[in-house]
């Protein structure tokens, strides 16, 4: 299968070295990977911040699972951060006061709060403590984290350089066809968000999922409609939507660069994946790869040419 020869990324990431097999990122500087927890108007994120802040700091957020370990995804960062002078934030969104955050409050057990929004408020209080500009920064999410990322992403595409997804067990696929959260189609008694599909194309993604991750545990959503569009299991499901997004980039003549990767031997453990599966250095790696978008001018092409599966 042939790579995705493309390049571009909103992002201007010359001034950061490709990542090449991650050498030395995990190299640990004790005292300058400290993570502070954040309280702001009872909205909790967790943030590390470099030595040094200046004109070249960028942003990772990082958004956790149902088990809403915030903590863990900052300090997976932190070490690799303090290297590459980035500021990573890993925003806690609480059981009761955002119960679908996966679903960005917009689900049919919406609780009325935006979790969307409110990260939004959080980044902005993160430039008012730190300086660092917010308006645009790298998204990843694990499991109920990546739901969230894609769905964000579809409603606020500006604001993201690269977007990583690991082990969502449940996607939006790009059809208006289908209702939210499966598909992007209104519901009834429910208003249609603003969906920005168009540009959620343009940002370039990677998707990751432990090739073990095939258990239909009770986390993962199920149903005849939802098992027959996105498939049996995680593993499955990352492969429908890729290629699905896939399609939906050949449609529109894009080449955004798209990566699906399989971590060997990882099941749906955010930890196993990052010491097992080196998920942490894989995400960075691909946040630091300069890619600018651009169009191929062709009029059709086989959609798996858009697929780079990297081993």
């Amino acid at each position: 299968m042939s790579p995705l020869n493309s390049s571009a990324d909103t992002a201007d990431c010359s001034h950061l070295a490709p990542i090449a097999g991650g050498q030395g990122l995990t190299d640990a500087v004790p005292n300058a990977c400290r993570v502070r927890r954040i309280e702001i108007s009872g909205q909790v994120y967790y943030l590390y911040c470099p030595p040094t802040i200046d004109a070249s700091t960028r942003i990772l957020v990082s958004v956790h699972g149902i088990s809403r370990n915030a903590r863990a995804h900052a300090e997976a960062f932190a070490a690799m951060a303090a290297r590459l002078n980035w500021v990573v934030m890993a925003p806690l969104f609480g059981r009761e006061q955002f119960p679908d955050y996966q679903w960005l409050g917009l689900g049919h057990r919406g609780s009325g709060v935006r979790a969307d929004q409110a990260l939004n408020t959080l980044l902005a209080d993160l430039t008012q403590r730190t300086g660092v500009d917010s308006r645009q920064f790298y998204l990843f999410g694990f499991s109920g984290g990546a739901q969230f990322a894609q769905r964000y992403a579809l409603l606020h595409p500006e604001r993201i350089h690269r977007l990583a997804l690991a082990s969502a067990g449940f996607y939006t696929f790009p059809d208006f066809s289908a209702p939210y959260p499966r598909g992007l189609a209104a519901k009834r008694r429910q208003p249609q968000p603003l969906w920005l599909l168009e540009a959620a194309l343009c940002v370039p993604t990677a998707v990751f999922v432990g090739e073990r991750d095939c258990r239909r545990d009770r986390a993962l959503r199920k149903g005849p409609r939802v098992d027959a569009q996105q498939g049996a299991h995680r593993v499955q499901r990352a492969e429908r939507w890729v290629q699905a997004m896939a399609q939906a980039l050949s449609r529109r003549d894009l080449e955004t660069p798209l990566v699906l990767k399989k971590l060997a031997g990882c099941r749906h453990q955010f930890d196993q994946c990052v010491s097992k599966g080196s998920l942490n250095l894989e995400v960075m790696g691909f946040f630091t790869q300069a890619a600018p978008f651009r169009s191929s001018g062709k009029a059709e092409r086989d959609p798996s040419t858009l697929l780079q599966f990297i081993a």
